[in-house]
């Protein structure tokens, strides 16, 4: 999963502030625009995830990983020859179904069957491939679309979608423990009374329950300040100092993502999740304001190390809440319909960006609004997650 997600994460969630700057650079298209088809990306995701859960459920995960990898792959080869709006639309349209059939539904699926005990470890260490993937592979794409331009530069990243993808899937997922005669965290069925038993909480009644509001509509806030920032981080760093800086500034974030997450993974065995995302939601409000407010180099290399640091906890905190709430039985459909939900914010925080910043062409305005927004996310989470939770039917 750890292979998995860096190669999804570099050529897909870190990579589109790269392509954004590729595609209104080198092909005209307006931040408005490319933000807007950003979105699309994120909904087209989220949607089909529904499905796509629906798949990993009932079959073997691995066909539905390799297949995803050839749509992802032929998104990424048309999004390099878009030409027109329409034609950035389906690209990224295809890109969304194969990049939601390959990443974090399917990954964390797989790493909340196979452990219990030390769930929060094992899911840091493998969605710090996430991390990993901005570091390595993100900024390889950006020398690729520097040196070669971004069609040219778009067969290389189809042909690491899934060459990153494919055969890990097919020698090492398997779609659970009790596939290999084993139960969770690798023990012998024989040990299995020992172990701690979770919830198994229903679908339907798992999303009227007070748990599952209060962290789907935390998210929406929280997603649409961060991902917003993400997308928008490349191209206001290469306006105020230079494409170089920028790539700097993109690795920065997703090394100080690594430690953040791994640290996260192990505090979490200490410390309640709630408490530990309150934490972590006011450090992300706080980082996003501390781009506006950045000068020189230094000023935005450490804004964005302190963004990291918020990015990867967050997105390693969801899977986890919602699994210690709700356990595995339902998990991919739960986690698929909150990440749906959650997708209103991940697809309205590009363009949100896009649309402040072509109002006065500066992007200190968009990423305050951002700041604000997590803050709101924070109080979300503080107020309707304090409350007794909805009893549930198991």
């Amino acid at each position: 999963m750890f292979v998995l997600l860096a190669t999804t994460s570099g050529f897909g969630f870190y990579n589109i502030a790269v392509m954004l700057e590729a595609l209104t650079s080198e092909r005209g298209f307006s931040v408005s625009a490319v933000s807007a088809t950003t979105a699309f990306f994120f909904v087209v995701s989220g949607i089909s995830g529904l499905y796509i859960a629906r798949l990993v459920e009932r079959f073997d995960p691995r066909w539905t990983i390799c297949i995803g990898a050839l749509l992802g792959a032929l998104g990424l080869l048309l999004v390099g020859r878009a030409e027109e709006v329409w034609q950035l639309y389906a690209s990224y349209g295809v890109f969304g179904v194969g990049f939601s059939a390959t990443s974090l539904l399917p990954g964390t699926t797989l790493v909340t069957r196979w452990f219990v005990r030390r769930r929060s470890i094992a899911l840091s260490i493998a969605t710090t491939g996430l991390s990993v993937g901005g570091i390595t592979l993100t900024p390889l794409s950006a020398r690729w679309i520097d040196s070669q331009g971004l069609m040219q530069a778009s067969v290389w990243m189809a042909g690491g979608f899934v060459v990153g993808i494919v055969p890990i899937a097919l020698l090492l997922v398997r779609p659970s423990p009790e596939t290999m005669g084993l139960e969770p965290d690798g023990e012998d069925r024989g040990q299995s009374e020992s172990r701690p038993q979770g919830p198994n909480i229903l679908f339907a009644s798992a999303v009227r329950s007070r748990l599952f509001v209060a962290v789907t509509g935390c998210y929406v806030f929280a997603m649409l300040a961060q991902v917003g920032a993400i997308a928008h981080q490349f191209k206001f760093v290469s306006d105020e100092l230079g494409p170089a800086s920028a790539t700097l500034a993109v690795s920065v974030l997703a090394g100080a993502s690594v430690v953040g997450r791994l640290g996260g993974g192990w505090v979490v065995s200490f410390v309640p999740l709630r408490t530990f995302a309150l934490i972590m939601l006011a450090c992300q409000s706080g980082a996003l304001l501390a781009f506006p407010l950045a000068s020189g180099e230094l000023g935005f290399l450490l804004a964005s190390g302190a963004l990291g640091l918020t990015v990867g906890n967050l997105l390693m905190l969801q899977p986890l809440l919602l699994a210690e709430g709700f356990g595995v039985l339902d998990y991919p459909r739960i986690y698929s319909f909150g990440s749906l939900i959650t997708t209103v914010g991940v697809a309205a925080g590009p363009v949100l960006l896009g649309l402040l910043h072509g109002l006065n062409g500066d992007y200190r305005l968009p990423f305050v609004v951002a700041a604000v927004v997590s803050t709101v996310a924070l109080a979300w989470m503080a107020i309707v997650g304090s409350a007794e939770p909805t009893p549930n039917e198991t």
